[in-house]
């Protein structure tokens, strides 16, 4: 899906106060503000690390590793007072077997 469609409907859902739940998968380049609305934000471990690694202003500097669930966990909080699933890859692929 384009991002210019994500982000219209990320902010009609905000006009209209509808939760706004992105899996966000794959990962493509989103503004801050549109990632803010998610609620959830839903990604695993590889797409986390993609997302956080972009030049979007939506990652900053942290000391625990984003390859870990507590990293991807602690790397969310700055979305605002939203949750993020995060799944580690091993898990998912045991979950895939």
């Amino acid at each position: 899906m384009p991002p210019e469609t994500i982000a219209a409907f990320a902010a009609r859902c905000a006009s209209a106060d509808v939760r706004f739940v992105l899996n966000l998968a794959p990962v493509v380049s989103l503004a801050a503000s549109t990632l803010r609305r998610a609620d959830p934000l839903i990604v695993n471990e590889g797409e986390a690390i993609a997302l956080l690694d972009r030049p979007s202003g939506a990652a900053r500097s942290m000391q625990e590793p984003p390859s870990t669930p507590l990293g991807c966990w602690r790397r969310g909080l700055h979305l605002g007072d939203h949750h993020l699933g995060c799944e580690s890859q091993s898990r998912a692929a045991r979950r895939g077997r």
